[in-house]
């Protein structure tokens, strides 16, 4: 665990910078996405959902330094966290399935948003996570 943390740290301003090119290609691909789909009813959810992560996103860009111990903050990150990882499986499984998606940016982007996801996971913490030699003391003092 201490190697990934010092990847984490180390990597912080790559994965900050990662995050937003999110925030501008996302959008991009979004627009590009739908104008391939007739179904309202994809439209909208594709809309909500994706914009819901850009959202997501821009939040954590912009409190990360200042509010990193917040509530909103730690569920920002794993809602950003799991929707990458998710989104990255399902990228990998459509390089993997369909003929499409075989060029070496699709590979590129779904292998670094996966890597994103887990960075995103392993940088969060909880803000009402006590220190487990506190909670121990507490628990036998109280017996």
């Amino acid at each position: 665990m201490d190697k990934l943390q010092l990847f984490c740290n180390k990597t912080r301003y790559f994965w900050s910078l990662f995050r937003l090119i999110l925030i501008i290609i996302f959008p991009i691909a979004l627009i590009s996405f739908i104008e391939n789909f007739d179904e309202l009813y994809i439209i909208i959810f594709l809309t909500i959902i994706v914009g819901l992560y850009i959202v997501t996103l821009i939040y954590i860009q912009i409190s990360g330094p200042i509010n990193s111990s917040e509530k909103l903050f730690f569920y920002s990150k794993i809602f950003s966290s799991i929707f990458s990882i998710l989104f990255s499986i399902f990228m990998i499984y459509n390089l993997i399935f369909i003929e499409n998606f075989k060029d070496l940016a699709s590979r590129l982007i779904s292998i670094l948003l996966f890597l994103f996801g887990i960075y995103e996971l392993a940088t969060n913490e909880n803000p009402n996570k006590v220190d487990d030699f506190e909670e121990i003391n507490q628990i036998g003092q109280e017996h």
